[in-house]
C-alpha cells in the first residue's frame, strides 16, 4: 500500500475517533474520596474518548465541611480543554452535580492514646516508670477520606525530655499525602535520677560538687527544668537560699561573673566587615552571655555590651543601650 494512502486512513481514522459521539450522563449526587476530583467522579461516560474523559480534572481539590455544585457548562469546558470537542458530547442526566466529600474522623481519644502510646516509645526504659495526668482531650480531627488509604502519624514539637507538659503533633496522611496537623499536650510523669541539695545552700554561695546528691523523684510538668546528673553547674552561683533536700532547677543558677563592677574591659563594636575597639570600665558584673553597661573611657558616655570573657564586652546593633549613650 503507498506510503501516502496509508497516511490519509490513520487521519481518516483519528477524525472519526474525535468526531464518534461521546455519551455524558451527569450524575445529580456524588460523594468523593481522594485528594482530587476527577468527571469519572460527576458523569459516566461511554464512547471511543471514554477513558480520556473520566481521568479529567476537575482542578478543585475536596474539602472538608463543604459542598460544591458542578454545573453541566463546567463539565462541558473541562472536556474541550481535554481535547474532545462539545459537538461530539451527547449529554443527558442532571443539569449540575452536587459534590460531597467522604470523610475520616479521629477521635480525640484516640489522638492522645496514639500520643501516649508515642511517648512510652520515646521513653525507651523509662516507660515503665511513666504516668500520664489529666491533660486535655485533644479535639477530634476530621479530613477527607483518600481513595487507597487514611492514617494518622504522631511527631514531636521540639520536645527534649519527653516528660512534663509535653507538646505533640498529629498528622492525618491521605494517600500518602500530608493534609492536616493537629497539636496537642501530654501530661508526663516519670520517676528520674535529679540534683538535690546536699546541705543548706545560701543565696550568692558558689555551687561545688560535693553540695549535689542525687535521689531518684517525680519529675512533673512543674518540674520539667530539675537539673539532671550530667547537668550540674559546678561552680555556678546560687541565685536563692537553697533548704537541704530540695530538687535543684536550673533557675537556681547564674554563670559565675568573669567581670566584676570597676573592671577594665575591652570594647568591641562589630558591624558587618567593620570592628573598632576601645577601652571602658564594667559598671556591673557579668558572666559571658550577660548584658552589662560600661563607661567608655575615651567619650565617657555609658554604653551596652554583652560579656564575651573576662576582657571583651561585644557593643553591636544587636544589643542597644536602653539610654541615649552610644558607642564612639
Amino acid at each position: 500500500m503507498p506510503r501516502i494512502l496509508l497516511m490519509l486512513l490513520v487521519v481518516a481514522g483519528t477524525l472519526a475517533a474525535q468526531d464518534a459521539p461521546l455519551f455524558v450522563e451527569q450524575k445529580a449526587d456524588v460523594t468523593v474520596s481522594g485528594l482530587d476530583i476527577t468527571l469519572g467522579d460527576l458523569c459516566v461516560f461511554e464512547g471511543a474518548a471514554a477513558t480520556k474523559a473520566r481521568a479529567l480534572n476537575l482542578g478543585t481539590r475536596p474539602q472538608t465541611g463543604r459542598a460544591l455544585v458542578v454545573a453541566r457548562d463546567t463539565v462541558i469546558r473541562i472536556l474541550a480543554e481535554g481535547g474532545i470537542a462539545p459537538k461530539s458530547l451527547v449529554i443527558s442526566g442532571a443539569e449540575s452535580t452536587r459534590v460531597d466529600v467522604k470523610t475520616v474522623t479521629f477521635r480525640g481519644d484516640d489522638i492522645r492514646r496514639l500520643g501516649q502510646d508515642h511517648l512510652r516509645t520515646s521513653l525507651g526504659e523509662h516507660a515503665a516508670s511513666a504516668k500520664f495526668g489529666r491533660s486535655a482531650t485533644p479535639p477530634d480531627l476530621t479530613v477527607c477520606a483518600g481513595r487507597w488509604s487514611t492514617r494518622l502519624a504522631i511527631r514531636d514539637v521540639g520536645t527534649k525530655l519527653p516528660v512534663g507538659a509535653v507538646t505533640l503533633e498529629a498528622v492525618a496522611i491521605v494517600d500518602g499525602v500530608e493534609r492536616e496537623r493537629l497539636a496537642f499536650v501530654v501530661d508526663v510523669r516519670r520517676r528520674a535520677k535529679v540534683a538535690v541539695a546536699a546541705r543548706e545552700l545560701s543565696m550568692g554561695a558558689t555551687l561545688r560538687a560535693d553540695d549535689v546528691a542525687f535521689e531518684e523523684r517525680e519529675v512533673t510538668a512543674d518540674t520539667t527544668d530539675v537539673v539532671l546528673p550530667d547537668g550540674v553547674p559546678v561552680g555556678a552561683t546560687v541565685t536563692r537560699r537553697i533548704a537541704a533536700g530540695t530538687s535543684l532547677i536550673a533557675r537556681d543558677f547564674r554563670a559565675r561573673p568573669v567581670i566584676e563592677r570597676g573592671d577594665t574591659v575591652t570594647l568591641r563594636f562589630r558591624n558587618g566587615p567593620l570592628s573598632v575597639t576601645g577601652i571602658g570600665r564594667a559598671q556591673g558584673a557579668g558572666a559571658p552571655g550577660d548584658r552589662i553597661a560600661v563607661i567608655n573611657a575615651e567619650s565617657n558616655k555609658v554604653v551596652y555590651g554583652i560579656v564575651v570573657d573576662s576582657r571583651t564586652v561585644d557593643v553591636a546593633p544587636a544589643a542597644p543601650a536602653p539610654t541615649s549613650g552610644d558607642f564612639r
